[in-house]
């Protein structure tokens, strides 16, 4: 690590020292959680890991921290009492994936019980929030298997999802380097709102760490009421590109990933 770099991540450490914050009281787990951020985050030394996993651990906890998370994820599409009843019974970042691919698992089966009675609508928002609790299972992952294994339901789950809604939506891959990673395109459906003629726009979303491509088509909705397509993918090292394997391991791979987004969106005929 250069000097400036090195520089810079020890002022970020004193500036959350500084933070007038509760105790936190991490979970165990702390050393699986640095393994895999280090690996993340180009060969960072690990002393300068420990108060971002501790306050990353921290939000696990039943308190003010456990709240923010609560919200968090009921703006993805979460219970909120669902959530706060996890981290309240929760001792470890084990537990904490256990019981949220067991409220996944839950909402699947409503959802295959609504989809049976031909509740399209009841059945698409159940497929939905079963796609978000196996979501934070794969968050709270300390093991790349244990991911990987979360987005085979994950994946299950927002399949039915995508087919029962209004705007249509693919799969699709986006170049990088020598691999791809996974995203959604959705194209505004038949009488959204868009003045004039010709393709519609289109809108790229990009989540924030530890966020899923599957959490934010709320925020997508929106934008395709509006007449605009979107693509929403999963950044290396987030979600199912981490599942895979891909991860940020070289300082240019940022740029790498706008030139594969530019390449996508150029080669689309649908979209302007």
């Amino acid at each position: 690590m250069s000097e400036e770099k090195s520089r810079r991540w020890r002022s970020g450490r004193l500036a959350l020292k500084r933070l007038e914050l509760p105790e936190l009281r991490p979970l165990p787990g702390t050393q699986e959680i640095l393994r895999k951020i280090r690996d993340l985050y180009l060969g960072m030394p690990g002393e300068l890991l420990e108060p971002l996993v501790d306050l990353r651990l921290g939000i696990l906890g039943p308190g003010s921290y456990g709240e923010m998370l609560a919200r968090v994820l009921v703006v993805f599409g979460a219970d909120h009492d669902d959530v706060m009843g996890v981290l309240e019974r929760s001792r470890n970042l084990t537990e904490v994936a256990g019981f949220f691919s067991d409220l996944g698992w839950f909402w699947e089966q409503q959802g295959r019980a609504e989809l049976e009675a031909s509740h399209l609508e009841s059945a698409r928002d159940a497929f939905r929030r079963a796609a978000v609790y196996y979501g934070v299972e794969a968050w709270a992952a300390t093991s790349g298997a244990a991911i990987r294994d979360a987005y085979v339901d994950i994946n299950r789950c927002y399949d039915h999802f995508r087919s029962l809604g209004r705007h249509p939506t693919r799969k699709v891959e986006i170049p990088f380097r020598e691999t791809s990673l996974p995203g959604f395109l959705r194209l505004p459906a038949a009488g959204s709102r868009r003045t004039g003629g010709g393709p519609p726009p289109i809108l790229v979303f990009i989540q924030g760490m530890d966020s899923l491509k599957e959490w934010l088509d709320l925020f997508e909705r929106r934008a395709l009421e509006r007449g605009f397509a979107t693509l929403n993918f999963d950044m290396p090292g987030n979600g199912e590109s981490l599942a895979r394997g891909i991860a940020m391991r070289r300082p240019d791979d940022v740029y790498e990933v706008g030139r594969g987004v530019r390449a996508f969106i150029d080669g689309l005929g649908e979209v302007d």
